[in-house]
């Protein structure tokens, strides 16, 4: 089978054939569980090729949430204190108030796609 390696094909013969016992169906013949197997492979594989970069996006999504969420939370701490107002300079209290507007844009922009990216995933099935 194109752009597979042999294990992955005993595999795939291995469940198209475990697939015939369990139904107690007819013994097949090897070239038919060859178009077996292309069949299984030209059904999963396209769902594969789609699937992979969105379960990478997502992790990668996850992770950088996680970030944001932590730096979200420093930066509410920071600005929550009043002892960073009385001793802080006007121009590092604007800074820290900018980020921590990114930081939440950041985070809702993030949260967006994550959630995209699953309904995707979602729709295109498990392989």
């Amino acid at each position: 089978m194109i752009g597979q390696t042999p294990a992955r094909v005993r595999d795939i013969r291995l469940r198209a054939v475990r697939f015939r016992n369990e139904l107690d169906a007819p013994e097949l013949e090897p070239a038919k569980i060859a178009d077996v197997d292309r069949a299984q492979v030209q059904r999963v594989e396209p769902r594969l090729v789609r699937r992979r970069p969105l379960v990478k996006e997502s992790a990668r999504l996850e992770r950088e949430i996680a970030d944001l969420e932590s730096e979200k939370r420093a930066l509410e701490a920071r600005l929550g204190d009043q002892s960073f107002y009385t001793s802080a300079n006007v121009a590092e209290v604007q800074a820290a108030t900018r980020r921590a507007a990114e930081t939440a844009r950041l985070l809702a922009a993030a949260e967006d796609r994550w959630l995209e990216v699953q309904s995707e995933l979602e729709a295109i099935g498990e392989p």
